[in-house]
């Protein structure tokens, strides 16, 4: 069966990038960093499961990754994670196919331990403590909820899950209070 429509990677970078747009306050003009750059390395750096350390440099012709994390940094700050976890789940509800059974399916949750290397107590104050394992014992966690609909993962929401909800094992995060 040759199928009528054919999905390009631009096409869905495009997409991605005007849903990010939308929904994520990070905004660049310098001589060097723009808006898209920005959200084009985060993209790269999740497809590849990198760092923005990484991507930067491997990347020609892009600002410093340093100069990338101080526009993150500004515009996505720790004491706004609520907000951000908002943005985010508007961004994936709006990415949910509509043709999407909305009722009696089966939802799954998993909790992603990110490893963090930071000093500042702002920022290690949203992180959880847990068995040291890639030369840490300090994570951002993250909850995600997602279905599986024609054999494909759909993350329908995503919670960060904080130190005061932590506990040693992710199986027995408490409930937010």
């Amino acid at each position: 069966m040759i199928h009528q429509y054919e999905l390009k990677a631009d096409d869905i970078r495009r997409y991605t990038l005007q849903v990010m747009m939308k929904h994520f306050r990070i905004e660049a003009d310098g001589y060097c960093c723009k808006t898209d750059m920005i959200f084009d390395l985060l993209m790269k750096a999740s497809a590849e499961c990198s760092s923005l350390e990484a991507v930067c440099a491997d990347l020609e012709e892009v600002a410093d990754s340093n100069t990338v994390r101080e526009y993150v940094n500004k515009f996505l700050p720790v004491d706004e994670l609520s907000e951000q976890e908002g943005e985010a789940n508007q961004a994936l509800a709006e990415c949910i196919p509509v043709k999407m059974a909305r009722t009696g399916i089966e939802i799954a949750v998993d909790f992603h331990d990110e490893p963090f290397y930071g000093k500042l107590e702002a920022t290690r104050a949203v992180t959880c403590s847990g068995q040291a394992k890639k030369g840490t014992t300090h994570f951002v966690r993250i909850a995600t909820a997602y279905v599986i609909w024609r054999q494909v993962r759909l993350t329908l929401a995503v919670h960060y899950v904080l130190r005061i909800r932590c506990a040693q094992d992710p199986a027995q995060a408490s409930e937010e209070p």
